[in-house]
């Protein structure tokens, strides 16, 4: 399902899904600006700063690990929806895959 309204500056889309939000609706050089938003804050700065309050407070490492797989997934959830390239899906869903089989709590 292809929401195409405009080709941008990651053109052509390369991923095997293409989420309902029109693509470069918003920007030029984000092709889901949304997703791409609602990934790289909860999913990517907010662990970022769970890792640094952690470290400050000498967590055990398994609580800024968890903090860690959660920024992973931010990160590769971001640059997929920011890019809809193959390459950058994978990045997104293969550390989900590897968060969830191997938990760190």
């Amino acid at each position: 399902n292809m929401t195409t309204i405009g080709t941008g500056y990651w053109s052509p889309i390369t991923a095997n899904v293409d989420w309902c939000e029109n693509n470069y609706a918003v920007s030029f050089y984000i092709a889901e600006f949304w997703n791409t938003l609602s990934s790289l804050v909860p999913l990517a700065f907010l662990p970022m700063l769970g890792m640094w309050s952690c470290w400050r407070q000498h967590a055990e490492w398994r609580i800024i690990l968890s903090h860690a797989s959660l920024f992973i997934v931010g990160i590769g959830s971001t640059l997929f929806h920011g890019t809809l390239h193959r390459w950058a899906q994978l990045l997104d869903e293969l550390p989900m895959v590897h968060a969830r089989a191997h938990p760190v709590l």
